[in-house]
Order: structure tokens, then C-alpha cells, then sequence
């Protein structure tokens, strides 16, 4: 317990000296949110909150940043928070040097910490992207599983973004077996990047359609009813899907700039096992503009 007080304390901390300082709320979360928090400028650090904890923290009371005591990397994920607050369309403009660096983000720090970028339009490249990122992923991971797991995080991503991205766009008729970001003349980009403790999958779309709220709703539903009676939650999917990459990932982010662009990235940390990434606190960071 104290050893958890004294990272709490210092992540409680992590913004002095930084340009947030006097700008962003950092807050306890004690089984409520504290009085006078203000959701458009605060970050909320819970302790041993379960993952369904964390969603509702975020669905419920409208909470953009959820940042846990013993994540990895926490003090860093917070000033991660703090940018996506203070600035968003530099997240949105610069996500893998926002993720991984977040005091000094531009084009260089991106292809500093950027493994490989590949852009898309159409649902038939999926397999010759995976294939290429199953590549580069194995230049520095050594356990198959984990390898496998990411590419099922790569394949979700994928699929939303070339398939629901257009449906929400279009606002017309269909879902995820028909669309296609193709016919649109609109495509995405993927991308893998890492610092060497975590690694990011990151996905943009010119969109702009991602319904951040409602995925937040559609995680709920999963663990309320299970997911497998989330298979087919209507036109646009990103239910089980969502579910199954939040479940995977360390720190799930959602990001959209309405009609402009959307992200969406998993971050997961490269040194624990299956079973301890599984118990590994998680984090959580949306901005809609």
C-alpha cells in the first residue's frame, strides 16, 4: 500500500514543470470524481480499478483520461492526457510522438518512434498489410503469441476503418459487410510504433466518423452481457471488436476530429506475458472535437 501511495503521489505530480501545469486538473478517483472536477480539463488516476471500472468512469461521467497507478509508463501516459486536453489536434496531427514523447511532439519524433506506416482504401490489401507487419513486429518480439495477438488488433483496426469509417461518414444504410473506403476515393493509414517498452497500433481515417460515446456505451454492453451477445449490435459495428482490442491493450485511445479524421490505437507493453498484461491496469484516453 505505501509503495502504491508514493507512485500515486508522484504521478499525481507528474505535470510540474511541464506547460499543463496550471492548465490541467489531475485528480484521485476515490469512488467518485471530486467535487468541482471539470471533465474538459481533468485527468482522473485510479488505484486497482478493474477494466470495466475504467470504462465506466469514462462513459458515465464523461471522464477523457484515466490513467492507472502501476501502468507502465503512467507519469508519461498522463502528460500524454494533458497534451490530448490542451492541444488535440497535435495528437491528432502527431499520435505516435504524442503516445511515446509526449513534451516534444512533431515530424521527427514521429519517425523516431514509427516502426512502420502503411496506407490503405481498400478491404482487399488487409492481408498484405498484416503480412508486413507481422514482419516488422518479429524483427524485435520474440513470442509468436504476442506477434499473433497484435495482428488481431491490427486486423480490428483495419476492418473499422475501412469498412465502419465510411458508414459513419455516409450515414446511409448497410454496415460492415458492405462499404468500403475504396469506392469513396478516401483510404487510411496503420501504423506500428514503439519506444522499446511498449508498442503502439495505431489506425487514422479521413472520416471523422468515430462515435466515441458510443463505443464507450458498446464496451459497457460487453461486459454487462458478455460480448459474445455483442456480435451484432447494428450497422457500423465496433462492438465486440472494440471490446476485444481494449481487453488487449494496456491504454485504448480514441480520438476524432468531427467530418476531418479519426484515430484509434491500441498501446500495449512488449516485456509482460499474456496473463500479466491481462492483469496490468488499464488505461483509457478519448477527445472528440
Amino acid at each position: 500500500m505505501d509503495t502504491q501511495n508514493k507512485e500515486l503521489k508522484q504521478i499525481l505530480g507528474s505535470l510540474h514543470g511541464t506547460p499543463w501545469e496550471h492548465k490541467i486538473q489531475v485528480a484521485p478517483f476515490e469512488g467518485r470524481l471530486p467535487t468541482g472536477f471539470k471533465t474538459e480539463t481533468g485527468i482522473v488516476v485510479g488505484t486497482d480499478l478493474h477494466p470495466r471500472e475504467v470504462v465506466d468512469i469514462a462513459a458515465n461521467h464523461g471522464v477523457r483520461h484515466v490513467v492507472q497507478v502501476g501502468s507502465p509508463e503512467a507519469e508519461t501516459e498522463l502528460k500524454t492526457s494533458a497534451l490530448m486536453l490542451a492541444d488535440p489536434e497535435k495528437f491528432l496531427d502527431h499520435p505516435a510522438s504524442a503516445i511515446f514523447c509526449p513534451e516534444s511532439v512533431s515530424d521527427a519524433k514521429d519517425r523516431e518512434y514509427l516502426g512502420i506506416g502503411i496506407d490503405f482504401k481498400a478491404a482487399n490489401e488487409k492481408f498484405g498489410i498484416l503480412a508486413l507487419i507481422q514482419s516488422h513486429l518479429s524483427q524485435f518480439i520474440r513470442r509468436q503469441s504476442f506477434i499473433t495477438e497484435l495482428l488481431l488488433i491490427t486486423d480490428e483496426l483495419f476492418t473499422n476503418a475501412v469498412f465502419n469509417a465510411p458508414y459513419g461518414h455516409e450515414k446511409n444504410s448497410s454496415g460492415a459487410t458492405t462499404n468500403n473506403a475504396k469506392k469513396h476515393g478516401l483510404g487510411g493509414r496503420i501504423f506500428v510504433a514503439s519506444d522499446g517498452k511498449r508498442v503502439a497500433i495505431g489506425c487514422c481515417d479521413p472520416y471523422g466518423s468515430l462515435n466515441v460515446a458510443d463505443i464507450l456505451h458498446r464496451l459497457q454492453r460487453c461486459y454487462t452481457e458478455g460480448p459474445d451477445k455483442c456480435m451484432n449490435m447494428g450497422p457500423g459495428g465496433a462492438g465486440i471488436g472494440s471490446y476485444m482490442i481494449y481487453r488487449s491493450s494496456g491504454s485504448y485511445f480514441g480520438a476524432v476530429k468531427q467530418g476531418y479524421k479519426s484515430f484509434v490505437g491500441s498501446v500495449v507493453p512488449i516485456t509482460t506475458s499474456l496473463r500479466q498484461r491481462m492483469q496490468t491496469p488499464k488505461n483509457i484516453h478519448w477527445l472528440s472535437i
